[in-house]
């Protein structure tokens, strides 16, 4: 019990009798005893002592790093390879009736190989490669013993060899530059083209051409831009080329003949 209930437990009173001063200790009641006691344990028990907050620490939080900025993926080199064998049964039947009317037909029966094998290699968004040989893939080989490319027959006869394409191109997108053996198709023009380049006639023109002797391609250099590009394609293509190289004499003179090359320029309207 502590100090404070022994002060209410005893109490001090003084009273006066026969002209002096008595002092008496009077005895608490037990009860009052009891029940002060048990309202001071109440009240210790209601009144906890207050807890105690722990320090308060500041901590530095540190500024988060900027992002760094997502650079582009750089575009993988990608390579396709492609290639093409036919083999062609052929027969053919030629007839020529003369102005007196004699006439006269021949039936020939033949074999055609033709075979074609590519590369194409995309280095970038914008840089690309091509590759293709093969023997006259439209016009077709002759099958023969000497073809065959035997010992005995190892000659020029044998099976012919060439390079279809074998170009680069380059296209950002606003323009695009193509140059080596191109691929160079005709619609007609370039058919008529070749023949009167390699015979100096037209003659044949609609059985032989610019495909089955050239191989759709030609050396030379060509530029190319966009003009459209909805949901309706249009571009325009300039190819550039040389017929003949000439070059001038050279003598210890003034006026020296002129002898120039000889160029040639195809222009494309391409739709798609």
């Amino acid at each position: 019990m502590s100090i404070r209930k022994l002060a209410v437990a005893v109490t001090v009173g003084a009273f006066m009798a026969g002209g002096g001063v008595v002092f008496a200790q009077a005895p608490v009641a037990a009860e009052e005893v009891a029940e002060e006691a048990a309202e001071e344990a109440v009240e210790e028990e209601a009144a906890p002592p207050a807890p105690v907050a722990p320090p308060v620490v500041a901590v530095a939080t540190p500024a988060p790093a900027p992002a760094a900025e997502a650079k582009p993926a750089k575009p993988e080199p990608k390579v396709d390879l492609y290639g093409a064998v036919q083999y062609r049964f052929r027969y053919r039947i030629h007839s020529l009736t003369d102005t007196s009317d004699n006439s006269g037909s021949t039936y020939d029966y033949l074999n055609l190989f033709a075979w074609r094998l590519g590369v194409k290699a995309k280095v970038d968004n914008a840089l690309s490669l091509q590759i293709q040989i093969g023997n006259d893939w439209n016009a077709g080989e002759e099958v023969t013993w000497t073809a065959n490319n035997t010992k005995a027959n190892r000659a020029p006869a044998g099976q012919n060899f060439s390079v279809h394409i074998a170009s680069f191109k380059w296209n950002p997108g606003y323009m695009f530059v193509e140059g080596g053996v191109i691929s160079l198709p005709s619609n007609g023009t370039l058919d008529l083209l070749e023949r009167s380049l390699s015979l100096g006639h037209y003659g044949e023109a609609g059985f032989q051409g610019w495909a089955t002797e050239t191989n759709s391609s030609m050396m030379g250099i060509k530029v190319g831009v966009p003009i459209v590009t909805g949901g309706v394609k249009v571009g325009a293509e300039l190819f550039q080329s040389i017929i003949d190289q000439r070059a001038q004499t050279l003598a210890a003179k003034d006026n020296i003949p002129g002898n120039p090359s000889s160029p040639i320029f195809v222009f494309t309207l391409p739709v798609g």
